[in-house]
């Protein structure tokens, strides 16, 4: 994994905090706007972070960052839904990046078990 970007990291906090402040006007009550904020930052995150794994070479590192990327379009489309202006088919494509998010993000665990399982294998030959 490659060390925290601050500049990729910025970028992320500037995407959030935007999202946010156009979103927060729609959302009632003190407790759902801490919640919001809380849960912004976690998912830009954990997008920042998978987005560090990229430059591994794996084919994992790949599916992280999809699984990061459907995600937040998942939970983006399902606020802008229920709090901005309902979508069309909103649901269904909720649905779909969310499924295929957590694909994705399952993927990306398949390297870090396989080594370990190689390395526990090697361990026991000698």
């Amino acid at each position: 994994m490659q060390p925290p970007s601050r500049r990729l990291g910025c970028f992320m906090a500037a995407a959030g905090s935007l999202i946010y402040a156009c979103i927060i006007p729609s959302v009632h009550g003190l407790s759902l706007r801490c919640i919001g904020l809380l849960y912004t930052c976690l998912i830009f995150t954990m997008l920042w972070r998978a987005s560090a794994r990229l430059n591994s070479g794996a084919w994992t590192s790949v599916s992280a960052l999809l699984g990061a990327v459907l995600f937040v379009a998942s939970d983006l489309s399902l606020v802008i839904d229920k709090f901005l202006v309902p979508l069309p088919a909103a649901h269904a494509f909720v649905m779909a990046t969310y499924y295929l998010a957590q694909l994705g993000i399952a993927l990306s665990c398949v390297d870090s078990h396989i080594k370990h399982t190689v390395e526990l294998s090697l361990a026991h030959q000698q």
